[in-house]
């Protein structure tokens, strides 16, 4: 923490966790060390723990005085399953920091134990850990064990308190290694994690659901945690897949610094709040003790909404407006009412950008400028009309008197040169060819009836003044075009 300070840094991802040096409350040389970080300006961001099924917590019960913790009702011992050759650490601590006198000893068994049965000499119990707690200043209230298994099975786990008259205190047990079969997911944070001073981070899997695994809160003297969850699963130059809150805290420590970048006044405490508000809320609705207050999401635009929840990212949107309902917001939608036309466009030719249909005449405004004047693409089914006004159709049958009624005119307010494009039949490609010559010779023998698209295309005589029909005329001239 001195180098990082030191440095200049302002923002310290701690991927690590500790065991034993406090029970969990947030006291003890670690968060000491955190508070400091703290009090001069850095934030620290912890990864929760991964521990959510490798923990018991309990307040010491023994009910049938054999000074044996209770488990559950009637069982004094836990178990774990081994593998022969993995290393198993034990690590028991009990609420009696940072010296007492109430003295517990933690065994390990291959075989259930039986009642009276001692630790000493005994082939069943392979590993113990039996530190003196109870004479004056001596070593704290914790005990651990690492065993690398020689047999491949159930293993038993016991706590055994040295004096039956000394208090029963909250005692917890992690392992490090398979998880525990009887379990306490709650308050399974580990230190640092449980520091006042420290944004713990939970991890959330890549379609936002708790990792199961993840530490879960409060912590043990009853203060919400984790503040905030990331995603983990992540790609990295070592792995496929980093799983874990080791890998979640890392993306919040990189948001904060984002943060802290476009804020360089933030205090630590608006840094916290910054991401604590803008999360996006995930698992169970509002806080909850596995996502803390939502899985990681940022607001870069300010506008009180983070990227998972805003139309618009990186446009301020505060009313989130969203005339279409496509989910693009107003302020970065280049259409606004999905009609098809951008709104530059619309401002131009003088059509409301937030109305599909303009004049209210029944046509969307793109179906009333779509046609961009090519004879080739001309929809002859579609009337000619006007989207800031009265349709042209409905004042004149041929506005512009070229002899080809509004609704089948490919111009109709000016007369204009058919081209004799008239092939793929009903689909013209835009070229000059045989094909075009006989499809109109089979018009002109009254096999096919020319359509007004046809028309459109084939009637090319007289030059400019086109008569309505397709006759033996049009063939001459369709003819020399399709020499040239």
């Amino acid at each position: 923490m001195n180098d990082m300070e030191a440095a200049g840094v302002q923002v310290i991802n701690h991927s690590v966790v500790w065991f034993g040096a406090a029970f969990y409350d947030g006291s003890g040389p670690i968060c000491d060390t955190t508070d400091v970080a703290e009090s001069n300006g850095v934030l620290w961001v912890n990864a929760a723990g991964n521990s959510r099924n490798n923990h018991h917590l309990a307040t010491f019960t023994d009910s049938d005085g054999d000074r044996r913790h209770e488990f559950s009702a009637g069982q004094n011992y836990n178990t774990i399953n081994l593998t022969a050759g993995n290393v198993v650490s034990l690590i028991l601590n009990w609420d009696g920091y940072p010296r007492t006198s109430t003295d517990y000893n933690l065994y390990l068994y291959n075989a259930v134990p039986s009642p009276g049965e001692v630790c000493a000499n005994n082939p069943k119990c392979v590993a113990s850990s039996e530190d003196n707690q109870r004479n004056g200043p001596g070593p704290p209230p914790i005990e651990a064990i690492d065993y690398n298994a020689t047999l491949t099975g159930t293993h038993y786990i016991v706590v055994e308190k040295e004096s039956s008259s000394t208090p029963h205190l909250p005692l917890t047990l992690f392992s490090i290694g398979p998880a525990l079969g009887i379990k306490t997911r709650a308050s399974s944070l580990v230190q640092p994690a449980d520091c006042s001073s420290v944004l713990a981070v939970g991890a959330t899997n890549l379609t936002d659901g708790p990792e199961g695994f993840s530490s879960e809160g409060p912590t043990t003297d009853g203060r919400d945690k984790p503040e905030i969850s990331a995603p983990d699963r992540v790609q990295t130059s070592l792995s496929g897949s980093f799983t874990g809150t080791s890998a979640a805290a890392p993306h919040a420590a990189g948001a904060a610094a984002l943060v802290l970048a476009a804020n360089p006044g933030y205090l630590v405490t608006q840094l916290r709040n910054q991401l604590t508000m803008t999360a996006h809320d995930v698992s169970a609705t509002g806080f909850d003790y596995r996502t803390g207050f939502g899985r990681l999401s940022l607001d870069a635009d300010g506008d009180g909404f983070n990227h998972d929840d805003d139309n618009c990212v990186l446009i301020s949107n505060a009313t989130q407006l969203d005339t279409d309902t496509d989910g693009a917001g107003n302020a970065c939608d280049e259409d606004d009412d999905g009609d098809g036309l951008t709104d530059i466009f619309e401002a131009g030719i003088g059509t409301d950008p937030l109305l599909v249909d303009s004049d209210s005449d029944g046509w969307s405004d793109y179906d009333e400028v779509a046609w961009d004047g090519d004879a080739t693409d001309y929809n002859p089914y579609h009337p000619v009309t006007n989207p800031t006004g009265t349709d042209l159709n409905a004042n004149s049958a041929d506005t512009d008197g070229d002899g080809l009624p509004d609704g089948a005119d490919p111009e109709p307010l000016g007369t204009v040169m058919a081209d004799g494009d008239l092939a793929p039949l009903g689909s013209p490609d835009g070229m000059i060819n045989a094909a075009d010559y006989l499809i109109a010779v089979r018009i002109v023998l009254g096999e096919l009836s020319a359509t007004s698209l046809a028309l459109a295309h084939g009637d090319v005589y007289p030059v400019g003044a086109p008569d309505g029909v397709i006759d033996m005329s049009d063939l001459v001239l369709l003819l020399g075009m399709v020499m040239e």
